[in-house]
């Protein structure tokens, strides 16, 4: 009895004391007894599972059917032996090994005993290595495994593709089998002394492939060491530098080139003027800055298309890098603006030489896919010191001396001066105060007079916009609807004008007022618009005017752009029965074949060949010669500027149908229009 209670005990404190957990339930599996290591492992106090089914730790994520086999193996009296994935009182995930035998006594079953190992440690460690183990065959590094003699034990896919040798060429060589040739072997041996100090060394070099190709890697050598702090291992990561070298290479050409022209772009120019800038300040030397538009582009981008846009673009960039030279930074801003930098600028007969040859080179014919093309360029011109002492304000100057070339009469070019800084100033003075011009009701309408020249009766009226600011006073059209177009204000009062035309018509048809038509100036911004003829239709039901009083004026350099979508307005505004007048007709690039494809009624001649006439011969027949072809083609003509008898007298001799000036009438608001008609 004495032995057997001494075993009693020594078998009590061996399962009190075991690093197993130890788990005893009845015959109904009912936990009946937990040992020390059980609380550890499951967070459990005893007191909180006696009574209870050990599925308080199941996890869910054993399928059933795992749980029913174990269940049959137990219901049949045998061993069963297991893992289970279990769940903490805290709700942490831990695994265990276990062993479950029923204790049959006399024949009859009255326990379970569970015996289980918490391999959780085991099993992280095993995710881990397997999962190192994956990332060491898929990385695309390549990793390098030596011993302490630095012999290569193993190698990765990546650097056996990175380097070309096979992995049986590779194990036993001395791990600087890749030393490129040039380093001579030097710089492994600095890194193996900085290694032997911090265990590890990080930097960019090169390397030497099977096959003689010289790849520039980032490498990072690592040392193992062993309880002892003996060295036992040494690995080497190599990360191959050329792809992201190629992208960098990539990253910094689309940060600062021009991706059409290859020419560099607006950001290279500005990163770098400051250190020309600089150079310049020091050497005492002046640096140009020439900013360069071409004329007419977008007319030849919008009516033939962007591919010939950017062809055009392409050669001509071909031909200013000749004319510019290497001594001289030539850039793409954008669109169809270039910007020529001299750095080295002793006077200014060197900068309008340069100036010439450009305009000279961008005149030349350029052939584009059978296209034959012709352009100009306006250039404008802005001198460091002398005109400022940052990039910022020369560049500002010379983009307003391009604007003042353009004025000018374009394909030439201008210096910045003074007096022009003033009309910049200016301008953006009324381009600020012009956005507010509708919300204040500073913009109202006048309307002149249209007569024949045979019986010199009103026949219709142009309206005309006009501006009064408080602080500028009245701002005349030539300043403010250039502005307005550029800044594409002039949708909105284009609108505007509409709108009250299409009003005041009808409220001289109230007072007995019947006018032919009143003609309206169409913008060519407008045209860019998509839904300008939906828009324009809704005003005219609901004015009430009948679309016949309507005359659409459009300029000469809206014909000339004319695309698709132009002649879709231009028709639409025929059927509803609207007419179509071309306005300043002479005064720019018209050709005869336009004239013949667009649908059109009436031309009118400019006021600068009514100006001089009859006294001009030029003038004379000049304005006989717009008569004549207009009749040829059935169009009706309108001279406008009459101030004089005798113009008038002249223009009528010539059959010329209507007129319009201050000879017969000036424009005139609303009311003073009503009146003016009664009185005649």
């Amino acid at each position: 009895v004495r032995q057997t209670s001494l075993e009693l005990k020594a078998f009590r404190f061996a399962i009190e004391n075991s690093d197993n957990t130890i788990v005893i339930t009845d015959a109904n599996r009912n936990i009946q007894y937990a040992n020390e290591a059980f609380e550890r492992n499951s967070g459990y106090m005893k007191d909180e599972v006696i009574g209870k089914n050990p599925n308080i730790l199941k996890s869910n994520l054993h399928s059933e059917e795992f749980y029913r086999e174990m269940n049959e193996i137990l219901d049949r009296g045998e061993k069963w032996q297991g893992e289970f994935v279990n769940k903490r009182k805290d709700g942490v995930l831990f695994y265990e090994k276990a062993s479950i035998s029923p204790i049959i006594v006399n024949g009859e079953l009255v326990q379970y005993l569970a015996i289980k190992l918490n391999v959780t440690e085991y099993i992280k460690t095993q995710q881990r290595l397997q999962q190192s183990a994956a990332v060491y065959e898929m990385i695309a590094d390549g990793i390098v495994i030596a011993d302490s003699e630095k012999n290569i034990l193993s190698a990765n896919p990546s650097f056996i593709h990175m380097f070309g040798y096979t992995e049986e060429e590779l194990v036993g060589n001395d791990i600087t089998i890749i030393n490129s040739s040039d380093q001579g072997g030097t710089l492994y041996r600095k890194i193996w002394a900085k290694l032997l100090v911090k265990d590890h060394w990080r930097g960019k070099m090169d390397n030497l492939t099977k096959n003689g190709k010289h790849i520039t890697v980032l490498l990072a050598v690592a040392i193992v060491r062993d309880a002892k702090r003996d060295i036992q291992n040494y690995i080497a990561t190599y990360t191959n530098l050329e792809e992201i070298i190629e992208m960098e290479e990539k990253a910094n050409f689309l940060a600062y080139y021009d991706t059409l022209t290859k020419l560099p772009n607006r950001a290279y120019v500005e990163r770098e003027l400051d250190d020309i800038f600089e150079l310049a300040r020091a050497e005492e030397k002046r640096v140009a800055i020439l900013f360069i538009d071409l004329d007419r582009f977008k007319v030849i981008n919008d009516s033939l298309g962007h591919h010939i846009g950017d062809g055009m673009l392409v050669i001509l960039a071909e031909r200013l890098k000749k004319v510019v030279g290497v001594r001289n930074l030539l850039a793409r801003f954008g669109g169809d603006e270039f910007v020529v930098v001299m750095s080295e600028v002793n006077d200014k007969r060197e900068i309008s030489l340069l100036a010439e040859k450009i305009l000279m080179t961008v005149r030349g014919m350029i052939t584009v896919k059978d296209y034959h093309l012709n352009t100009t360029a306006s250039i404008g011109i802005a001198l460091f010191p002398d005109d400022g002492n940052s990039m910022n304000v020369i560049v500002k100057y010379a983009d307003g001396a391009m604007y003042y070339a353009k004025d000018k009469g374009k394909d030439n070019y201008q210096f910045y001066t003074r007096a022009l800084s003033i009309d910049i100033q200016t301008r953006l003075e009324l381009e600020q105060k012009l956005l507010y011009a509708l919300e204040r009701n500073e913009l109202y309408m006048q309307y002149h007079p249209q007569y024949d020249l045979q019986s010199r009766q009103i026949c219709g009226v142009e309206a005309l916009v006009r501006w009064y600011n408080l602080e500028l006073g009245t701002i005349s059209p030539e300043k403010f609807i250039p502005i307005a177009e550029e800044t594409g204000m002039i949708v909105k009062i284009g609108y505007f004008v509409f709108e009250k035309a299409c009003k005041a018509y009808m409220d001289w048809k109230k007072e007995g007022i019947e006018l032919e038509w009143v003609a309206i100036n169409l913008s060519s911004i407008q045209f860019r618009q998509k839904d300008l003829l939906e828009n324009f239709v809704a005003i005219i039901e609901k004015s009430g005017i009948s679309p016949h009083n309507l005359e659409m004026e459009i300029t000469e350099r809206c014909m000339m752009e004319y695309t698709e979508e132009n002649l879709y307005i231009l028709g639409g505004f025929r059927e509803m029965g609207c007419s179509v007048s071309i306005d300043d007709f002479g005064t720019g690039y018209s050709s005869m074949s336009y004239l013949k494809k667009l649908s059109i009624d009436k031309i009118k001649i400019d006021k600068s060949f009514v100006d001089d006439l009859p006294s001009d011969k030029n003038d004379q027949e000049v304005s006989r010669a717009i008569i004549a072809l207009s009749h040829s083609l059935g169009y009706q003509v309108i001279a406008e500027g009459i101030e004089i008898k005798e113009q008038e007298d002249f223009l009528r001799e010539h059959a010329c149908d209507y007129g319009q000036g201050y000879y017969f009438g000036r424009p005139l608001d609303s009311d003073a229009l009503i009146k003016f008609v009664k009185d005649l």
